[in-house]
């Protein structure tokens, strides 16, 4: 085979291979695209659950206010505590305690991910949209890949 034949061979596999090749190039970007939106929807997931706890504990911790604001009533009609009522207001008071701190905690961790626990339903609304939006996109990548 001379030079002449061999280039142009070569050439000919070129043209041949190009579109396979770009295809395969277009693919492979959709994967990367396909791995961040999935990635994002990891994350918002773990974020709706940071606020799920958030929620809860702030429930916990209005209950245990609500059983120190009765004994404290008590205390204040009757002006003294049975035993068991003291030690359950002492609980209580060390409750309220580790709510506060674990408040505080998990407050700080929502702020880091950039949500506000001042309005849990409009964090929440964000989440949900950027979620959606990560499932559309992650379908019509999906269904792009398999055509």
């Amino acid at each position: 085979m001379s030079k002449l034949d061999l280039s142009f061979s070569l050439k000919m596999i070129d043209k041949i291979t190009e579109p396979a090749r770009r295809a395969q190039k277009a693919l492979g970007g959709t994967g990367t695209a396909l791995d961040k939106l999935q990635a994002n929807l990891k994350d918002t997931k773990a974020q709706q659950a940071s606020l799920d706890a958030f929620k809860k504990t702030t429930q916990h911790a209005n209950k245990n206010k609500e059983a120190i604001a009765a004994l404290n009533l008590t205390l204040k009609e009757k002006g003294k505590l049975t035993t068991s009522q003291a030690a359950k207001l002492k609980k209580l008071n060390g409750l309220n305690s580790e709510y506060t701190k674990s408040l505080k905690s998990q407050s700080a961790s929502i702020k880091k991910m950039g949500l506000s626990t001042k309005n849990l339903k409009q964090s929440e609304k964000a989440l949900q949209a950027s979620r959606e939006k990560s499932i559309r996109q992650i379908k019509k990548s999906t269904s792009t890949l398999k055509n």
